[in-house]
């Protein structure tokens, strides 16, 4: 059987710019340890590990810190030291197009194989564990690499083992020559038992005919609208069958988001009860006020009040303020709000459950925020 570790996007060096610098350089230090962790995992007998595969993106930068540079490559030494094999793919953000890429600098002592063709090329025919491993990849070079029309050309070697494809690109997705699209179909035709993807950050698996293609999405989170999966992917291959996928959590800084319907409160301080309620020390989260409202809302005291209860909170107010008398006057109107509105008061007054009056406050804010141009969904 072989076992391996599919790893993409861990974008080492990211710092939340958002945050306070102190706070900001304690998130990209946890964040930094995440392929530390991977390692950790790798090396531990018990795990079985063979193949460490990297799928573009490690670096946030082409040019990381020296200091994150060294201990990447202490790290995936100890790797191909122990007889794992470890491969590495330049993505787009640590692109080695640049002449002063990171990857053009350590070439010469860059642990296992590191891709640098710009063509899908067979890069190395491995033998692990008695199978035989063919290693079929490319590096993005910008003005080299040819991606119009999508990448389609892949190399596949007569010869029994795992055929594996390794690429940092955009499946059946063309945003651009940096985004690197891989046509489908011709990957399907290559007839790989796997192809280890990057770039994109959330978990995918496709099937290619007999084999998988698969993005294993990122470990750590780079902000609210990508906030990662603190999970590692393991693979596992034996002769006939299909790869199997397993997911094994890891400790990484995680960042969460969610929408607060401010509709269904009476007031300020039951609001602020609510986040208090769900504070949590290790995550940081992102809270918005969506829907109207009967009391004005002051982000400023919500947070002096909440944030305590949270390793860090971001607070967005897209509620909008109706106090009752205001509805009431606008009730009375002979326009089109005026009428929606008067219905919904009729309604409100006969409703007969909780959940009755939830509904039709959902219906409020919905049709309100219709009325008067608002794009939110509460």
């Amino acid at each position: 059987m072989l076992r391996f570790l599919h790893l993409s996007d861990l974008h080492l060096g990211w710092r939340p710019r958002f945050m306070a610098e102190d706070e900001a350089k304690r998130v990209q230090a946890e964040r930094d340890r995440v392929l530390e962790q991977a390692v950790a995992y790798a090396l531990d007998p018990e795990h079985q590990i063979d193949l460490i595969i990297i799928a573009g993106d490690l670096f946030e930068t082409h040019q990381p810190e020296p200091g994150l540079t060294e201990r990447v490559i202490q790290a995936l030494t100890r790797c191909t030291n122990t007889g794992k094999q470890v491969i590495t793919v330049p993505g787009n953000h640590d692109e080695i197009t640049y002449r002063d890429s990171v990857y053009r600098r350590e070439q010469e002592r860059w642990p296992g194989i590191l891709v640098s063709n710009p063509m899908p090329e067979l890069v190395a025919q491995l033998e692990i564990g008695g199978q035989q491993v063919y290693v079929y990849s490319l590096a993005y070079i910008g003005g080299i690499t040819q991606t119009k029309p999508p990448v389609k050309d892949f190399p596949r070697v007569e010869g029994d083992g795992f055929h594996l494809g390794v690429f940092h690109g955009s499946y059946n997705w063309d945003a651009g020559d940096r985004s690197l699209p891989l046509d489908p179909d011709a990957l399907t035709k290559a007839g790989y038992d796997y192809v280890a993807l990057g770039h994109f950050h959330v978990h995918q698996t496709h099937q290619i005919g007999r084999g998988l293609a698969v993005y294993p999405g990122m470990i750590a989170g780079k902000g609210f609208h990508d906030p990662g999966l603190g999970e590692l992917l393991i693979g596992e291959w034996q002769r006939p069958h299909q790869v199997k996928l397993h997911k094994v959590p890891v400790g990484a800084p995680l960042f969460e988001r969610y929408v607060i319907d401010v509709s269904t409160f009476s007031d300020w301080a039951q609001l602020a009860s609510l986040l208090e309620s769900r504070g949590n020390q290790e995550t940081m989260v992102r809270v918005e006020l969506q829907g109207i409202t009967g009391f004005p809302i002051d982000v400023d005291r919500l947070l002096k009040r909440t944030q305590s209860y949270y390793r860090y909170l971001e607070i967005v107010n897209h509620s909008y303020y109706l106090s009752d008398s205001q509805l009431e006057l606008m009730s009375q109107e002979k326009t089109i709000t005026g009428f929606f509105l008067a219905e919904i008061k009729e309604r409100l007054s006969k409703a007969g459950s909780p959940e009755e009056k939830d509904l039709l406050n959902r219906a409020l804010t919905h049709g309100m925020l219709a009325l008067k141009g608002g794009n939110q969904d509460a």
